[in-house]
């Protein structure tokens, strides 16, 4: 990349881009003074440009009525997809922004989040935005002048081709490329298109057009036997044999590295324990949002995981809703009294009813629906309820409820 003053345009992996640095001490050897413009997990990487494989998102947009609160909300659903909001350009290309994962610090499963992170844009935008996104090799650090101004980004062949990419795709379409869909195509729906012509490429490239998000798994099973655990199993039986005995709620928090073997332990206590029914809650690996387990819990239940097309989903939930709550008992009474709520919770259709309430109540009954459905789903058992790939944020991750909660926990090695 060439140097350019402030606001100039300057030319980066081949698309060109707006220089924009608020300080004239920003950049490689930034003082004090640079340090109040440049975000703290870029300092680290001011002397140490790098290669690394990274996620680059272009995003087209046009006929966005409030640009300040469009920048806003985008710059925080990059946050909360783990990626980072790089530039912002009105341009040759049109108004694109510039999203990367995987730089200045990667959060995991980069490819993954980057196309959530899309598809999340594309259903509060519709066909005013469109993207594309490669993932791949490219050149991480600040580029300008030492000293004087500069930004951090990411150049490379990766980062043009997403930028063509977002070119050759059509509004409201989120593009990604050949090795990405094929590497995803078994958590996304993917539709093949030839790809745009690469500079210098000696064969046609491909492309794929995520359409929706694949269906989830079958329901959670283990097959072979269960060895080498005895210990930690008959504590937990005897921790669930005193909660069931004494009619209390259980609390059992398992901690241990990951494939350390935490959900099968939990599948074959629940075999051993008699008169109750096996609830698996998933958490995203993805996207740290609240009552996420329970939203998970709710398409699968309905039948609408995967599904894109809100009529489509409409259809499925309320097929499914009716199968439900077709036989009398409280529970199914208490899930139809609640069906705005969970109608709102997941967004199929219009609830005007949920959208009067305040976030409290939101939440409040969103519990009671899942807690009442949970009823519905387990016949009058008790439910053995499995929140997977749940981490607290905190020492203490249950507040304390009282004396009916019967908590414990055990750390496996």
């Amino acid at each position: 990349m060439t140097g350019a003053a402030r606001g100039e345009t300057a030319v980066a992996g081949g698309a060109k881009v707006r220089v924009r640095t608020p300080s004239p001490h920003s950049g490689r050897g930034c003082g004090e003074t640079g340090r109040l413009f440049i975000h703290r997990d870029l300092i680290a990487q001011a002397d140490a440009p790098e290669f690394r494989d990274v996620a680059t998102v272009f995003t087209g947009f046009k006929d966005i009525g409030n640009m300040d609160r469009f920048i806003d909300d985008l710059m925080g659903m990059a946050e909360d997809f783990g990626g980072y909001f790089n530039l912002l350009d009105c341009g040759d290309k049109g108004r694109i922004v510039l999203t990367i994962f995987g730089a200045p610090l990667s959060c995991g499963k980069n490819a993954r989040r980057s196309v959530n992170f899309a598809m999340e844009l594309r259903e509060r935008y519709g066909d005013r935005v469109r993207s594309g996104i490669t993932y791949g090799r490219v050149f991480a650090g600040f580029i300008g002048s030492p000293g004087v101004r500069g930004h951090y980004t990411v150049i490379g062949d990766k980062v043009n081709t997403a930028a063509r990419l977002m070119e050759a795709c059509p509004p409201g379409d989120v593009r990604i490329s050949g090795e990405m869909g094929r590497s995803l195509e078994h958590l996304f729906t993917l539709e093949r298109f030839p790809g745009p012509p690469a500079r210098g490429a000696l064969r046609a490239t491909s492309c794929f057009s995520v359409t929706g998000r694949a269906p989830s798994p079958e329901a959670l099973r283990f097959r072979g036997k269960f060895f080498g655990r005895k210990k930690e199993l008959e504590a937990i039986l005897d921790f669930a044999g005193t909660t069931l005995s004494g009619n209390r709620t259980g609390l059992l928090l398992v901690c241990g590295e990951a494939g350390m073997g935490k959900t099968r332990l939990l599948w074959e206590a629940r075999r051993h324990l008699p008169g109750t029914s096996y609830i698996y809650l998933k958490c995203d690996e993805i996207l740290a949002k609240s009552l996420n387990p329970i939203e998970t819990f709710f398409e699968e239940v309905f039948g609408t995981s995967g599904l894109e097309d809100r009529k489509t989903s409409e259809a499925a939930f309320e097929e499914r809703f009716a199968d439900l709550t077709s036989t009398p008992g409280y529970h199914g009474s208490r899930v139809k009294q609640l069906k705005h709520v969970i109608r709102g919770f997941m967004g199929i259709g219009e609830s005007p009813e949920y959208n009067a309430l305040d976030g409290r109540s939101r939440l409040d009954n969103t519990i009671q629906a899942f807690v009442h459905l949970a009823g519905v789903m387990t016949g009058g058992s008790r439910p053995f309820v499995v929140v997977d790939d749940f981490s607290g944020r905190t020492g203490t991750p249950c507040p304390p409820y009282g004396t009916y909660l019967h908590r414990w926990r055990l750390t496996i090695r």
